[in-house]
């Protein structure tokens, strides 16, 4: 995608807008980016409502349906909405920026070139896309209420395949929640015909079990390679109100029997024939996939995709040089920089802190040891876990102050307290800014003395007062609910969880928060929410090495994704946290299942430098290195 001609890069509030990508007949898409503190640049989307449309009360009033919905939606096969708001009366949503292309397009390429996917591969595309729609239909609100949100419109236009072989579902503006109108008016159909389950064309209530069937078509499509309703709408339609298509038996006769019934019971004309959940299906095209010789993930998509998309990957890295280059050197054009109505993005909250202790678990994979980091008031113990040579074994301290996360909380009030919509009782006051009320500098002044219940107490009152309040109460609030929270995960981590997503409507983007769920999850081995909620924080700017430390783990002892590990790694020693030899010794570890033998035994040795009393570093030091003398 090339940047349209004469754009000038130009200040978005917080982002700075460094081309335009696409133009539809209701908005505009832009490659943007955000810089933290610390230089720390983070590619985005903006997806901006078309000006002259900004009055259209109908448009603006689903485009922010759209937003609220997918605020919810934390999930590594979801595109990711990290920002909205709106500025000089334009809505905006900022969204995670994906390298690849849609299934769609990658199909299409894939029948020129007459290089189609691997079987393996197709069915580990869909089991992701049923991921992640599995976590859309049973998510919960911040109340524990069932949302029962379902897509509406999944197609190969709405499944995104990244460089790296990430699968993502895109686009939710038509999806719906369960208390919204799940029936499909008949003059208002949306989505695409050819796509839809039997109910949704007919314009009936429809339920999860329509998004079962959708995901059945692609299914289909891909192992078939064929169209499940091919022609014009008129002509498809009277079939797709019937499920009336060619069984997949006689299309394509090689295919497994267990597949031919997972496209049988997904694309049943009647919803209680079918799958009743997105997971029940994956977990079936798992069990196909395992009975194949190959072993299909995201490094078998990505080559595939980089050799398919040669050229549109290299058009694309051109294009984005191209518009960087613009800003290099020249000030950036400061349009629309005022009247912003969201919250800056807090990177400075979590600055670096020695920590008195140290809180990890370990986990030996082919007999290698990796560390990963938590908080538990357990004593060193053993977890067994699934899987050939895997045990987990957790170190603890008994005090939160093991992992800093007290400590950086209430650091976090001398970045506050200069802000400028904070001006305390005292002298000074900027001419314009009203002085907050004494009441709620108390509550911040208990935050940083780690009073948490009692300025969570506090805050009740004075916003129960003074509902005017609730901006300028939000950060303290949030901290305090935070650091209750990070007090008794231990012991009670339901209520942890409950406080976090309180702490989370109070201030979407604090970072401490999307950290601190992140280790509850991983704590309960729910790594996919775990993975969600450090990507959610690392999108926010966050410097909290434990983000990219504990998703280096998932990336390298779940997913096997170890391209990206090594990445998290790399991140975490950026930013020299106090546990630097466990960092170098992970990242140490990746090298060496990626090959990088020389970088593996470099990066071992700053291990032991900076802690000679890491013995698992120094063990595998000296196994490396005898190992090279050898063969040297």
């Amino acid at each position: 995608m090339k940047p349209m001609t004469g754009f000038k890069p130009f200040q978005f509030g917080k982002y700075t807008l460094l081309d335009r990508i696409a133009t539809g007949g209701m908005a505009e898409l832009y490659r943007a980016k955000i810089t933290s503190v610390q230089g720390f640049e983070k590619l985005v989307a903006i997806k901006k409502i078309l000006p002259h449309l900004s009055g259209e009360e109908s448009l603006v009033t689903s485009f922010i349906e759209e937003a609220k919905l997918a605020a919810f939606l934390q999930h590594p096969n979801i595109v990711q909405i990290y920002d909205f708001g709106s500025m000089e009366e334009q809505y905006f949503l900022a969204m995670e920026y994906l390298l690849g292309r849609d299934l769609k397009y990658i199909t299409q390429k894939s029948k020129q070139s007459g290089k189609w996917f691997r079987l393996e591969d197709s069915l580990y595309i869909t089991s992701q896309v049923c991921r992640g729609l599995n976590y859309a239909h049973t998510l919960k609100d911040f109340h524990g209420k069932p949302l029962k949100i379902i897509h509406r419109d999944i197609g190969p236009q709405n499944v995104f395949i990244t460089y790296d072989g990430q699968v993502k579902i895109i686009d939710f503006g038509i999806a719906k929640a369960a208390n919204q109108n799940t029936r499909t008016q008949s003059d208002l159909i949306k989505g695409k015909i050819a796509y839809m389950s039997p109910e949704q064309a007919r314009g009936e209530e429809i339920d999860h079990r329509s998004d079962i069937f959708s995901v059945g078509i692609v299914l289909y499509e891909l192992v078939t390679r064929k169209r499940m309703f091919s022609g014009d709408t008129y002509h498809i339609y009277p079939r797709v109100c019937r499920a009336d298509f060619e069984p997949p038996e006689r299309v394509e006769k090689n295919l497994p029997s267990l597949l031919y019934d997972i496209l049988h019971k997904a694309l049943a004309g009647k919803r209680a024939q079918r799958y009743q959940s997105a997971d029940e299906m994956a977990a079936d095209l798992e069990l196909c996939i395992s009975a194949l010789s190959g072993r299909p993930g995201s490094g078998t998509i990505s080559k595939y995709v980089k050799t398919l998309l040669r050229k549109e990957a290299a058009a694309e890295q051109r294009a984005m040089r191209q518009a960087e280059s613009q800003i290099l050197g020249q000030p950036v054009h400061a349009r629309t920089t005022r009247n912003e109505k969201t919250q800056a993005i807090d990177t400075t909250a979590f600055a670096r802190s020695r920590i008195t202790g140290r809180t990890f678990a370990l986990v030996l994979i082919l007999g290698i040891v990796l560390f990963f980091f938590i908080h538990t008031a357990e004593r060193p113990g053993e977890i067994f876990c699934q899987g050939k040579n895997i045990v987990l074994h957790l170190f603890a301290q008994d005090r939160v102050e093991a992992t800093g996360m007290t400590k950086t909380i209430s650091q976090t009030y001398t970045a506050d307290r200069h802000s400028p919509d904070h001006a305390g009782p005292g002298k000074n006051v900027a001419p314009g800014v009203i002085p907050d009320p004494p009441e709620l500098e108390m509550s911040r002044k208990l935050v940083r003395e780690k009073r948490y219940s009692a300025a969570i107490r506090l805050l009740k009152e004075i916003l129960a007062k003074q509902p005017s309040l609730k901006a300028r109460a939000a950060a303290p609030y949030a901290q305090a609910l935070n650091g209750l929270a990070a007090k008794i995960a231990s012991d009670d981590p339901k209520k942890a969880k409950d406080l976090l997503f309180r702490s989370l409507e109070m201030n979407p983007e604090n970072t401490a928060a999307h950290y601190l769920l992140g280790r509850l999850y991983t704590k309960e081995k729910d790594y996919r929410s775990a993975a969600a909620s450090y990507n959610r924080a690392i999108a926010l700017g966050t410097d909290i090495p434990g983000v990219y430390f504990n998703l280096g783990y998932i990336y390298y002892a779940i997913d096997r994704d170890y391209p990206r590990a090594e990445e998290m790694y790399e991140r975490t020693v950026e930013l020299s946290p106090p546990f630097l030899d466990e960092a170098f010794f992970n990242l140490a570890v990746v090298q060496k299942k990626l090959g990088k033998k020389q970088e593996s035994i470099s990066n071992l040795e700053r291990a032991v430098r900076f802690n000679a009393d890491n013995s698992q570093a120094r063990k595998l030091l000296e196994r490396l290195t005898r190992d090279e003398n050898k063969t040297g």
